[in-house]
């Protein structure tokens, strides 16, 4: 009965997370491909491997690098914009608790920059699902 309770609580913080955006990652092959794309180009072996080895690090580097923003409404976007778009150039612009809007001049798009408290709570459910992986 336990076994079947924690699967259930295992379920319903899976459910909630998948809602955020926020998934558990094991392995960089899994990864969104703009974050595969970033840690061939910018990450030596040495940090690549440390992110293997800590899946819950793994899955919050994904979150940040392809779910902590989303494309603005009403345009038209071509999956090679995708790839180059690179939300590292503006993690300084992200406000507390309000989302903004900036213009990415190398693929032309719109981007919406998820405010910090999302991001706090996309972590906090990634640190949930790290911890039932565990058990």
């Amino acid at each position: 009965m336990k076994t079947v309770l924690l699967h259930f609580i295992g379920c319903l913080f899976t459910l909630t997370t998948f809602s955020q955006g926020a998934t558990y990652i094991e392995s960089v092959q899994n990864c969104a491909n703009v974050t595969k794309r970033i840690i061939d180009q910018e990450f030596s072996d040495e940090q690549r491997q440390k992110l293997e080895d800590s899946p819950e690090k793994l899955s919050k580097v994904n979150y940040v690098l392809s779910a902590s923003y989303e494309y603005a409404p009403d345009q038209m976007i071509v999956s090679s914009q995708k790839m180059l778009f690179d939300i590292r150039q503006f993690e300084h612009l992200r406000k507390e608790t309000t989302r903004v809007t900036v213009y990415d001049e190398v693929t032309g798009l719109s981007v919406i920059l998820k405010s910090n408290f999302e991001i706090e709570k996309a972590f906090a459910s990634i640190e949930n699902l790290a911890s039932i992986a565990q058990k």
